[in-house]
């Protein structure tokens, strides 16, 4: 998760993507109410996915935006799991998601948030080439 600061949200969750290539979702704050996510439900030469923009239902009580994500990805397994169960004579794969819903519920300390989700745009991107890992820099933009 990140923010997008001063970038286009895209070209930020693009740089996340890049930052994580292995993670299968990932997310950029957009403003104080909005995330970006990209969730992919396929790897090979290119990743695909779905591009859903993320938004609190309530402007005044967003909750905790870092969540939106693990949120889109939590019903992707729930999804997972229950198409397993009541197809049996085949196994589902992740690349057979259906668009996610329309709103899902974050329920943090107790408290629920409604998120709105639109866009649901299926997308594939090229795959992130892998570089070698550098030294981390404790001074770098990273740790700031």
């Amino acid at each position: 998760m990140a923010e997008a600061g001063d970038s286009p949200p895209l070209l930020a969750l693009d740089r996340l993507r890049g930052r994580y290539p292995y993670a299968r979702c990932v997310g950029t704050i957009v403003d104080g109410r909005t995330v970006l996510v990209w969730l992919t439900t396929a790897r090979g030469a290119s990743q695909t996915g779905y591009l859903v923009t993320m938004t609190a239902a309530d402007p005044q009580n967003p909750g905790p935006l870092s969540l939106y994500p693990s949120a889109l990805y939590g019903w992707v397994r729930w999804w997972h799991n229950h198409a397993a169960a009541l197809i049996d004579e085949r196994t589902v794969t992740v690349a057979e998601l259906p668009p996610p819903p329309l709103a899902l519920d974050v329920v943090e300390a107790w408290c629920p948030y409604r998120i709105e989700l639109t866009g649901h745009d299926r997308m594939t991107f090229p795959d992130v080439p892998l570089s070698p890992r550098l030294p981390v820099d404790p001074d770098g933009p990273e740790f700031r």
